[in-house]
């Protein structure tokens, strides 16, 4: 693993909602970002989806034929985000992009 490019945070379940979600099912965690290796970039997101149908894969078991459920404990992925590369050892992406 590269050397940390520096500090950041995530978002991650903390426990699956019965009935209304709210921030107690989440916790936000800072941890060390690696930098990118090669054919990889590094994005700060700025913009994130928060829809409806997120709370299907805030269950213990997603619906089937539905995206699978979030982990407890893990980053919250297969998120729409909208986002600007700050570092970059890919091919067509540079910082700012």
């Amino acid at each position: 693993m590269a050397e940390p490019f520096g500090r950041g945070r995530i978002v991650r379940p903390a426990r699956y909602p019965v009935g209304a979600v709210d921030t107690s099912h989440f916790e936000v965690v800072e941890i060390d970002v690696p930098a990118p290796e090669p054919g990889e970039v590094l994005v700060r997101n700025t913009f994130t989806s928060v829809d409806p149908g997120m709370r299907l894969r805030l269950r213990e078991r997603g619906p089937a034929g539905y995206f699978g459920e979030f982990a407890l404990g893990a980053p919250m992925d297969g998120i729409l985000t909208v986002g600007e590369v700050v570092a970059s050892r890919a091919e067509g992406f540079r910082p700012g992009d």
